[in-house]
């Protein structure tokens, strides 16, 4: 078997009665130089020791043995599974023997939990390794003082202690608690237990409660611990069940309260007592015989008391003197037939509020707006409407997601998002309907990546594509009639055939001549078709001198022997036809005869 290199052109050998030209060495500087399975090994590309291998052990350092019993140098893999040391957690695969994974660094560790107990796990292949944690067992083992059935508790069902001893204890996140010794001889539960455990396969995101009715997001960290957010949103202006109070009117005030979403509510109407009087306001009062006396309202909103009486100054019946109360209203004391001003009636002709007391109402995607309370005791217009949230409760919206481009498979899908009852947006959904770029595969007419085109890598002999484009083949020295060998591929499934030709000289007078072809190392499922043709006409209109249609993957030879006696000399083409798949990487063997 002649070895050649893949970066030559074309390497033959000229025959000399024997049908294999003698081995020549091929000289390397590493593995990838050598074709095949051949190893690059003293500067020479030569096959491993005992030139098969059954494990690993059996090739030299730095390589694997492949399932064909071939070692292979820098190789990390031959198939997807040996990146997953866990099957049910791994993203990479098997490319090239490259373990291609973007789950972690090599190198890297962290904790992980399997049940309650804390372990490690590190990152091989580009994939995390199981956790090393303790394993949960269905029951509690005693004496080793460890939750074994993780349902949190230790040595329950062990007699252990005796009662009414106690001790320490630690809730998962390190909270400081205290266990009780039972009747039967076990440690009771923690009392204590702030629960922050989760777990990172399954918890992701959780709202919880902060402040005066907001809440903030809390994650499931890689250590199994619940990490809440620092601030605490959409918080409330009170606390459920506060109180709030405000002077108003004479002496009066008004109260409001907390509601339980945390907003305040509109002020009550103002409490003035019934017998209030405006500070400072001076009352006439009768006395003796229709005289009058004064009393003036001091700064508790009561009267003080009175001046001595003027006798002959007091009012004339039916004369009213107003006072100011409440919410800007009146009220009216009548003179009496003894010249005497009556008791104060109730309090008339109030407006709906006190000035400067504020009224809030809710507005829009969970906002509030006010207005406030003016000097005629009457509520002003509504403000604009602040603080609102970026939805309405139960609102969804529709986005696009997917790849950045939609060349060629590529497509966008969409996912939707709800608003919560705080008008916010939870998390987006799933991206549905979107197709992401994969791993382009050289050759089959499909643009994986989404590249715009389908990889493809000619060999050497293209464009060989057509007759007018055949590659014409002769011996190393340049001499026509060859004896040679060739190692294309077909690299596309747009690569209809392939052609070759060369020119066969008749040695006239001698023994009848042979031109042979044969079509050897076809890759697995592929089908290639062999015919040759005495000229470029012929090779045009499809009418050959012989063909080989052989089935399947099965070789393809062709024997052709001239007329005694004629003179054959001409340019003769050969077709290659592939049928089911392309490769391109592996080649086929083309060996060519001429007219000999």
């Amino acid at each position: 078997m002649v070895r050649v290199s893949l970066a030559s052109v074309l390497l033959a050998m000229v025959g000399t009665g024997c049908p294999d030209p003698p081995e020549q060495p091929i000289p390397c500087t590493e593995s990838a130089d050598c074709p095949g399975a051949l190893l690059c090994i003293g500067g020479v590309c030569d096959e491993p020791a005992g030139g098969t291998c059954a494990e690993d052990s059996d090739c030299p350092a730095e390589y694997i043995c492949l399932e064909n019993g071939r070692c292979r140098a820098n190789a990390q893999c031959e198939r997807d599974a040996d990146c997953c040391p866990d099957p049910d957690n791994c993203d990479s695969t098997c490319e090239s023997f490259q373990c291609i994974g973007t789950a972690c660094d090599v190198g890297d560790a962290e904790d992980c939990f399997v049940g309650c107990h804390r372990g490690q796990r590190t990152c091989t292949n580009g994939n995390w390794s199981l956790c090393d944690a303790l394993e949960v067992t269905v029951s509690e083992i005693c004496g080793d003082d460890e939750d074994n059935d993780c349902n949190g508790e230790r040595e329950e069902g062990c007699a252990v202690c005796t009662a009414p001893a106690t001790r320490a204890c630690d809730a998962p996140c390190g909270s400081e608690g205290v266990q009780q010794c039972l009747g039967d001889g076990t440690w009771g539960p923690c009392d204590t237990d702030d629960g922050c455990q989760c777990d990172p396969a399954i918890d992701t995101v959780r709202t919880i409660e902060c402040g005066n009715c907001g809440f903030k997001d809390s994650s499931c960290a890689d250590d199994g611990l619940w990490a809440d957010d620092e601030v605490c949103q959409s918080e409330g202006a009170c606390a459920p069940a506060d109180e709030e109070t405000v002077p108003c009117g004479d002496c009066g005030v008004q109260t409001r309260s907390c509601g339980a979403d945390c907003s305040w509510s509109a002020f009550s109407a103002c409490a003035v007592p019934a017998n209030a009087c405006v500070p400072g306001a001076e009352v006439s009062e009768g006395c003796g015989t229709c005289g009058t006396q004064m009393r003036t309202c001091g700064d508790d909103c009561t009267l003080g008391p009175p001046s001595q009486c003027v006798e002959g100054g007091g009012c004339t019946e039916g004369e009213q003197q107003v006072q100011e109360c409440g919410r800007c209203g009146e009220k009216i004391a009548v003179c009496d037939d003894s010249c005497r001003f009556g008791p104060f009636g109730t309090c008339q002709n109030e407006g709906s509020c006190t000035p400067g007391e504020i009224d809030v109402e809710s507005c829009g995607n969970c906002g509030t707006r006010e207005r406030v309370c003016g000097d005629d005791c009457e509520l002003g217009v509504f403000g604009p409407c602040q603080d609102e949230g970026e939805c309405a409760p139960d609102q969804e919206v529709t986005e696009t997601c997917g790849p950045s481009t939609t060349v060629g498979p590529c497509e966008q899908g969409t996912r939707t998002k709800v608003c919560n009852d705080s008008c916010r947006f939870e998390a987006a959904g799933d991206c549905i309907g979107a197709v992401f770029p994969r791993t382009e595969v050289c050759g089959n007419g499909v643009d994986e990546d989404c590249s715009g085109a389908d990889l493809q890598v000619p060999d050497q002999f293209e464009g060989n594509d057509s007759c007018g484009t055949a590659f014409r083949l002769r011996n190393p020295d340049g001499s026509d009639d060859p004896f040679v060998y060739a190692q294309p591929t077909y690299d596309s499934v747009d690569d209809n055939a392939d052609y070759f030709f060369f020119h066969g000289i008749d040695n006239t007078g001698l023994s009848t001549e042979h031109i042979i072809i044969d079509l050897t190392n076809i890759p697995a499922g592929m089908d290639l078709d062999l015919k040759l043709y005495r000229n470029l006409a012929d090779c045009q209109s499809d009418t050959p001198l012989a063909s080989s249609l052989n089935v399947s993957n099965a070789d393809e030879h062709i024997d052709w022997s001239e007329a005694f006696g004629s003179s054959d000399d001409s340019d003769y083409f050969i077709k290659v036809v592939p049928y089911f798949t392309s490769s391109c990487t592996l080649p086929y063997r083309i060996t060519v005869n001429g007219l000999r």
